[in-house]
């Protein structure tokens, strides 16, 4: 172990790979690598008066000094004496309000900063020590703050520049032309994702209060909205003009699926919305709360009004799973504690196994029942499988189901004994929050919650 203390960043020199330099919690260290051992210059790395909590970026400049940038928003220039000891050149304070997130140091001697908090990009001058700036953009607040900087070529001739912001956008532009998004996604954890009945998009929202509409085939983002809370669910319509959303506060947003523009909304509980799920034939939706309830919603006008018609009880944990019957008579859902149940939707209450055992299923993303049985032997100790998806439109069905774990595991549907094949993968570090397979079938959506990542699998015969 070289260090005990929290290391934030670290590089090896651009003039000698026996040296490399490691900033974090209140320091910054040099270290030589002698006969295979790592070695700690204690000469190098003073600081002269404040000592940063963190250092949080460095880089080095064309004669191989090292610059280091710090969560005081200080930047501080490291000279090289005739002993090989690094100390303070220069420094420049307060050169970002905050944290110094970035730095990247040009050809012509140009060293460009980014900060967090102000979402600044500013160019010093390297041929007056760095005390001047020569140039500076700030970002808009819609993309965040500057998270990492980046030439697209070297030594960055071109003046072009990628930026990688705190709210996951990635940009490219320039000091003195506009810059504009070529990456965009979500900065939160993602909870929510529908696939569109009949077009190649798809919708996501999550923490982030960020609904966004995607194109499956060109990967682009159509339109985006932000909203006063945390998003949970969303589904499609039958018909494919609107998009509905449940929120933290037990609110569901109606929008258009093509502008994003709020159609209607209402209150359904107190407490947050789990699942939210529209009968095949569009005439019925039901609503899975945290408060253990189902929510009956009479559908009018294709999804443009709503009416409720009563409540089902009959769990004991909130709801993570609701899917209708083929013929919108049926739900099965489950609950937070693995409870699966089955409902008699006309008469709202509940059914038995026996009398709902031949019913066929227009989703199966509950991850109970006899058809999904054969995915849980697959599955390590103290992980949950989170969401199931089913493709049914192929003449070879084939369910995926993910877990807390961040893997994906793709089963033949049905996958009903407890030896089923399956091909897996690890896409996230954490839960796998959403799954579900586009229109025709030949692709599949992904979302990992705390990772805020989005996956597109295209479904091929093994």
């Amino acid at each position: 172990m070289t260090s005990a203390d929290t290391v934030v960043c670290g590089s090896f020199h651009p003039n000698d790979d026996r040296q490399l330099v490691s900033g974090g919690k209140q320091h910054l260290y040099f270290w030589r690598i002698i006969n295979g051992r790592i070695l700690r210059d204690k000469k190098s790395g003073a600081f002269i008066d404040e000592i940063p909590h963190y250092v949080t970026c460095l880089t080095f400049n064309l004669e191989g000094e090292v610059i280091s940038g710090d969560s005081s928003g200080n930047i501080i220039v490291w000279g090289r004496d005739a002993r090989n000891v690094y100390f303070v050149k220069n420094t420049i304070l307060r050169a970002h309000e905050k944290s110094v997130f970035s730095l990247c140091h040009l050809q012509d001697g140009t060293l460009l900063s980014g900060g967090g908090l102000d979402r600044r990009i500013i160019a010093w001058d390297g041929t007056q020590s760095y005390t001047s700036a020569k140039a500076g953009r700030q970002l808009p607040d819609a993309v965040g703050g500057v998270r990492m900087l980046a030439t697209t070529a070297s030594g960055g001739v071109d003046g072009q520049l990628f930026v990688g912001t705190t709210k996951n956008v990635i940009l490219q532009g320039s000091l003195q032309q506009k810059f504009t998004s070529i990456v965009q996604g979500h900065f939160e954890e993602i909870w929510a994702l529908a696939t569109h009945p009949s077009e190649e998009f798809f919708v996501t929202a999550g923490f982030d209060q960020q609904i966004c509409m995607w194109n499956c085939s060109t990967h682009k983002l159509q339109w985006k909205v932000f909203t006063e809370k945390p998003c949970m669910t969303c589904v499609f319509h039958p018909s494919g003009t609107v998009v509905g959303v449940g929120q933290s506060s037990g609110r569901f947003v109606v929008l258009n699926a093509y502008s994003g523009i709020h159609v209607t909304s209402f209150h359904v509980t107190t407490e947050q919305i789990d699942v939210a799920r529209i009968s095949p034939d569009g005439s019925q939706l039901a609503i899975g709360c945290h408060d253990k309830n189902i929510y009956i919603f009479d559908v009018q006008d294709n999804g443009l009004s709503y009416r409720r018609t009563g409540v089902m009880s009959g769990h004991n944990s909130f709801i993570m799973q609701i899917d209708w019957s083929d013929d919108s008579r049926y739900l099965q859902s489950v609950s937070g504690n693995y409870n699966l149940l089955f409902w008699d939707v006309d008469k709202l209450r509940g059914e038995s196994d026996k009398k709902t055992r031949d019913v066929h299923w227009h989703t199966h993303s509950s991850v109970l029942g006899f058809h999904v049985a054969g995915i849980w032997p697959s599955v390590p100790k103290a992980t949950n499988v989170n969401i199931c998806a089913v493709s049914q439109t192929t003449s070879s069905p084939v369910v995926a189901a993910g877990d807390s774990r961040g893997h994906i595991r793709l089963f033949q549907y049905p996958a009903s004994h407890n030896k089923c094949f399956f091909s897996e993968q690890k896409v996230c570090s954490n839960n796998v929050t959403q799954l579900e397979f586009m229109q025709t079938d030949n692709c599949m959506i992904a979302t990992a919650g705390p990772d805020a990542c989005l996956f597109q699998y295209h479904l091929i015969d093994a």
